[in-house]
């Protein structure tokens, strides 16, 4: 029988900002409380959802009308909210990375599986309806096995405005924790999940800032796949010129933005000046309410070699490559839905009394995939990952037309 879904949000920046509009949007779902140590922030989330509002995390996990948290809190707190959470008896959504160490990341799966509750790890790319369409074709084994996956993004992240914490490597700072695990996602979904070693490069070439801005890597999978992947975050160019000036959120870039003159950081924004920005204003959180994407998400450019064929996105959908030339295939739903779609998947697994997908074996083995990254560049050796778990899209097997040189 369905049940109404009580949902707390803890840490109210900006991920929380962009998730919590769509919670009530789900069938059964209810907003009913926000926390988080800055009382403005709790005052705004309280006058434009109507929620309870607490500053101590505690306090949220013992309140009778929440059965579930998504925690939103800086990198390095998620492993301690997380237990907390569960302990209370809460479902937890977790917000990318899942926690910044392996050992984090044990703690939580033990305290999801020792209550009893359900982990769904959140804001995850594999949410957005392309990266779904793609693994449906690979799935359908019309293309064969895959053979190579490539995974490309240039943006300016460090060009953004950030606070000390996300530019710390120590709480989980730079670009492999903040955006790794998007593209680890994306590649373990429509590659099956089996990564089986990786051997990757980072590097800190802004002198402003002492943290990665840029990776690349290359991976295997157990089947024999092998991944080139690679993200630079230095914002001189900008990786939307490659898919039709489209970017995250399903958002168009005008041509000035891509073309003009770069924002130049001059270090961590203190966390006053960073929070009373405009995006952090009422009126911002207000107008997030009902917000529909132009286009769908983008995270880059993701091509998909099959044995038969390739695939990549398009601007609605995507493209698929054969011997008979190229195809278009739309998606149904251009709302990129995130935070929706994590509370959907909670909240049908609960009711339909099943699994949730991706959960915090799903958690941890993206974010071992991104530490592996880290440690072969200090290392410079090639590392062997022993926490990976399938994925629900299992590539088609090797046919008979082909095989590894």
């Amino acid at each position: 029988m369905a049940t109404k879904l009580r949902m707390g949000i803890v840490g109210l920046g900006a991920a929380s900002r962009q998730v919590a509009p769509g919670f009530n949007d789900v069938e059964g779902v209810e907003l009913t409380a926000a926390c988080d140590v800055r009382a403005e922030a709790v005052r705004q989330f309280e006058e434009v959802f109507g929620v309870e509002g607490f500053t101590n995390v505690e306090d949220l996990c013992k309140y009778g009308d929440v059965d579930a948290i998504y925690v939103a809190t800086p990198n390095n707190l998620h492993a301690d909210h997380t237990v907390l959470a569960a302990d209370h008896g809460k479902h937890v959504i977790g917000e990318k990375p899942m926690a910044i160490t392996i050992e984090q990341a044990n703690r939580m799966v033990d305290a999801v599986e020792r209550n009893g509750v359900r982990y769904v790890q959140g804001h995850s790319k594999i949410y957005g309806p392309a990266i779904r369409l793609m693994g449906d074709v690979i799935a359908s084994g019309r293309l064969g096995r895959v053979i190579q996956i490539n995974a490309l993004q240039y943006k300016g992240w460090l060009r953004n405005p950030w606070e000390a914490a996300s530019l710390d490597p120590a709480r989980g700072g730079g670009v492999l924790y903040r955006q790794g695990p998007h593209q680890m996602d994306i590649i373990r979904y429509v590659g099956g999940g089996m990564l089986k070693n990786v051997r990757g490069i980072a590097g800190r070439w802004n002198p402003t800032f002492d943290v990665e801005g840029d990776y690349s890597a290359f991976m295997e999978f157990e089947n024999g796949t092998g991944v080139l992947v690679s993200f630079i975050g230095y914002g001189h160019f900008e990786g939307a010129e490659l898919t039709w000036g489209l970017a995250e959120g399903g958002t168009v870039r005008p041509e000035q933005t891509l073309i003009g003159p770069r924002r130049k950081p001059t270090g961590p924004v203190p966390t006053d000046e960073f929070y009373a920005r405009d995006e952090f204003s009422t009126d911002s959180l207000r107008g997030r309410i009902g917000r529909q994407p132009q286009h769908q998400d983008f995270f880059g450019l993701n091509i998909v070699s099959c044995e038969r064929g390739d695939i990549r996105q398009s601007p609605d959908g995507i493209y698929v490559y054969t011997e008979d030339g190229r195809s278009e295939m739309l998606v149904s739903d251009m709302q990129a839905d995130r935070g929706s779609a994590e509370v959907r998947e909670l909240k049908e697994s609960i009711d339909e009394n099943r699994p949730v997908f991706p959960n915090e074996g799903w958690g941890r083995a993206s974010l071992e995939g991104c530490l592996a990254i880290l440690e072969s560049s200090r290392t410079g050796q090639q590392v062997e990952l022993k926490y990976q778990v399938p994925s629900p899209i299992q590539p088609a097997p090797l046919g008979t037309g082909g095989h590894r040189a």
